[in-house]
């Protein structure tokens, strides 16, 4: 399955499986949007190809952050055909729904298909100056550093998460093995003062087997040193 590594969720998001509650309210609110964009005329063709058209291309926004890359390049290539045969339509809904993708990609993608993910954003650049929403280069432009900006924001993020987890648990093997230390330092001590105990005990111990022995050998002819 390394062949599908495109398809796999970053280890960032943990080990769930499934969009949250969230994540389907978003795609949800967007896809609505999308489609009152479609009845007002926002696309051009058919308007139940351009509603299924939305459809496709919005609900991977709830996948964003579970499948970044499958989720833009699914909304890439869908996109493509219809542009190709009808031109871009003109959707707030879809521009939310690529910076959000544009963003998921940096933030979440595994860096290996990084560059798949870059690339397909940038498919979807190209895909409205083929349909006639981009009037020259500097649109082009503009488009690439906004969504680039989303993009760099979410590598930049994932990044310093990723560093404060590293310092963190750098800081939490610091503290346990200073933890560790001072226990053994502490064993130490009692060992020391054990064996200390154990020379003193040991010591007059000694000493009072010595005076009884005296005591014995001279008890019969000197009962009062003896005492």
């Amino acid at each position: 399955m390394k062949h599908l590594g495109w398809l796999t969720r970053d280890r960032t998001v943990g080990a769930r499986r499934t969009p949250t509650v969230l994540d389907w309210l978003l795609a949800v609110a967007l896809l609505a949007l999308a489609l009152v964009e479609v009845a007002s005329g926002a696309f051009p063709g058919p308007v139940a190809l351009a509603a299924v058209l939305q459809l496709v291309t919005i609900i991977p926004v709830a996948f964003r952050r579970l499948l970044p890359v499958a989720a833009i390049t699914v909304a890439a290539l869908v996109t493509l055909p219809y542009t190709v045969v009808y031109g871009a339509g003109n959707s707030l809904a879809g521009a939310a729904a690529f910076l959000m993708l544009a963003y998921a990609v940096g933030r979440y993608a595994d860096r290996r298909v990084l560059p798949i993910g870059i690339a397909m954003g940038v498919l979807m650049i190209v895909e409205l100056w083929i349909g006639g929403r981009l009037a020259g280069l500097a649109d082009i432009t503009y488009l690439l550093i906004f969504y680039g900006a989303a993009l760099g924001l979410g590598v930049a993020l994932r990044a310093q998460i990723r560093r404060s987890t590293v310092l963190e648990a750098v800081a939490d093997r610091a503290e346990r093995e200073k933890e560790a230390m001072a226990q053994a330092a502490v064993l130490e001590e009692r060992a020391r003062i054990a064996r200390e105990l154990h020379d003193v005990v040991a010591h007059n111990v000694g000493l009072i087997v010595l005076q009884a022995g005296g005591a014995r050998s001279v008890l019969g002819a000197d009962p009062d040193r003896a005492r």
